[in-house]
């Protein structure tokens, strides 16, 4: 069992205990109250999550930008190789076939380094906003006086009532705190 499934069922233990000490409701002087939250909606729709989104697109663009001269190039050798390959003789044509081959391999390696960059840049820009909606969800929990506040998108969350979704309280708080 890898470091994340041992995380995972620690999580679900803990959701489980917390939701079954909830449960007994009349047993304690005051009802808790619970919300939901969603980081990954906050994230995104806070000033900071769409100015990062919009920088994202404008990197992906220049990435694919980069990438299409290289794409066109093995159009046409593709074309040249089909138009040719019984025309020329079989050495020229499987010489033909290889920088085809070459040419696909290399498109795929920068496409791949692409993604990779692109996720880097991602996380890099993502990481600071994140942490900044962890920390409005401390303090408005702290300060709305909630037990527990779950994340909407957790596997254990089967149904919730959307009156306990604080998110637009998350984006809020996250927007001015900037």
């Amino acid at each position: 069992m890898n470091s994340r499934s041992v995380a995972a069922v620690i999580n679900r233990v803990t959701l489980l205990l917390l939701a079954s000490v909830l449960l007994v409701g009349p047993a304690l002087a005051e009802e808790p109250k619970i919300a939901i939250v969603d980081a990954r909606v906050a994230l995104t729709k806070s000033k900071d999550g769409v100015k990062a989104e919009k920088k994202l697109q404008k990197i992906l663009e220049l990435k694919r930008s980069e990438l299409l001269p290289m794409q066109e190039k093995l159009k046409q050798k593709r074309l040249e190789l089909a138009e040719k390959r019984f025309v020329w003789r079989p050495d020229v044509a499987r010489d033909k076939e290889y920088e085809v081959l070459k040419l696909e391999r290399d498109l795929e390696r920068l496409g791949s380094e692409t993604q990779d960059s692109i996720q880097m840049e991602r996380h890099k820009l993502a990481k600071p906003i994140l942490e900044r909606v962890e920390a409005a969800v401390k303090e408005i929990g702290d300060k709305q006086g909630f037990a527990v506040i779950f994340e909407k998108n957790d596997p254990m969350v089967r149904y919730f009532d959307r009156a306990l979704d604080i998110t637009d309280q998350v984006i809020q708080f996250v927007n001015e705190k900037g």
